[in-house]
């Protein structure tokens, strides 16, 4: 805690709390719990889009237009889910369960209409498993952005408490 002395009295700054700036933008690291929970997202992420390359690998290359969609989906996922792990920001972790969640859309659309000329089935190698894990890859990067707004929130409002004298 620093102070200056200003004409109209003394005026106090806590180095750890800035209020001006949105949640999760960077102020103060996030804690043990709110880390671990996004990084299991991450881990989550990263098994669907090692699903979606071994899918790739063994058959789904020779696809037109939804074999590169499925290597596009694991490149992208793996990248996502190291920046999701390495950074731990609400704003990331929203955008790996937004991921999941167009990943799963993207083999319900061609499981019931079918996508650029393809249809899939659920009873399809990994299909099950791999919406599975995309599920809970998205309710937990959503749980750990939501405690990170909590944990954050709840921060500030003791700090507020405490430098706002009771009236």
């Amino acid at each position: 805690m620093m102070t200056w002395m200003t004409r109209g009295g003394s005026v106090s700054s806590d180095r750890d709390v800035h209020t001006g700036r949105a949640v999760g933008a960077g102020r103060r690291p996030t804690g043990p719990v709110v880390s671990l929970v996004i990084v299991v997202g991450a881990a989550l992420l990263l098994t669907s889009a090692a699903i979606h390359l071994h899918l790739w690998a063994n058959g789904y290359r020779y696809k037109a237009t939804i074999g590169p969609l499925f290597f596009a989906q694991g490149v992208l996922g793996i990248l996502l889910a190291l920046a999701i792990a390495l950074i731990r920001r609400v704003s990331v972790a929203v955008l790996g369960a937004l991921f999941a969640a167009g990943t799963i859309a993207g083999l319900l659309v061609s499981v019931h209409v079918g996508l650029f000329g393809y249809r899939s089935y659920m009873n399809a190698p990994w299909a099950k498993t791999s919406v599975v894990i995309e599920a809970a890859a998205a309710v937990i990067l959503l749980l750990g952005g939501a405690l990170a707004v909590w944990v954050e929130r709840a921060h500030i409002r003791r700090w507020r408490s405490f430098k706002t004298p009771p009236t």
